[in-house]
């Protein structure tokens, strides 16, 4: 019975061994989400959603598994007591619509390193920082607040932020 299995693979491998086990009609799935550039006008990148891990829809009795589990760039499949793990189908079908919801998503990123930024909501809000960078994986950014002892890297939820002049204008 074919069922996913989550495959550890070599850094920066995940490319070639899906090459390779699609050669062999193993089906994969690698989730990828898009990260915005930290600057105006800068290209987005797909960026892996779990680096060096690759899912993997096998028959452990069929002769793709060993096909799979010896695949050059496959370090091994995570499992307990030896034995390599199933993933249910609904568990992979979730990260396919959750990383599809997010890659449509396609924000408009305002902010670039370096803007004026205001905490809208949450325990810091009203405080001014300096945005620094997008954390997309957590769908957070980066800020930098001025405290008393220096300044002092934040994240923060996306929706907490707002560019300081967008606030200004909302003032008005």
């Amino acid at each position: 019975m074919e069922e996913w299995h989550i495959a550890k693979t070599k850094p920066h491998k995940e490319a070639a061994v899906i090459a390779y086990l699609r050669w062999w009609n193993v089906e994969t799935f690698f989730p990828k989400i898009r990260r915005p550039s930290n600057k105006r006008g800068g290209i987005e990148k797909m960026e892996p959603l779990f680096p060096t891990y690759l899912f993997c829809r096998v028959d452990r009795a069929a002769q793709e598994w060993r096909v799979a589990r010896w695949a050059p760039g496959v370090s091994y499949f995570l499992g307990a007591g030896g034995q390599p793990t199933g993933v249910p189908d609904e568990m992979v079908e979730y990260l396919r619509e959750r990383v599809e919801a997010w890659n449509e998503r396609r924000t408009e990123r305002q902010l670039s390193a370096g803007d004026r930024v205001i905490v809208a909501a949450g325990h810091f809000e009203g405080l001014e920082g300096v945005f620094r960078s997008y954390v997309p994986a957590r769908r957070r950014c980066q800020i930098m607040l001025e405290t008393v002892g220096g300044l002092v890297a934040l994240e923060l939820p996306e929706h907490d932020i707002r560019a300081l002049h967008q606030e200004i204008a909302l003032a008005v």
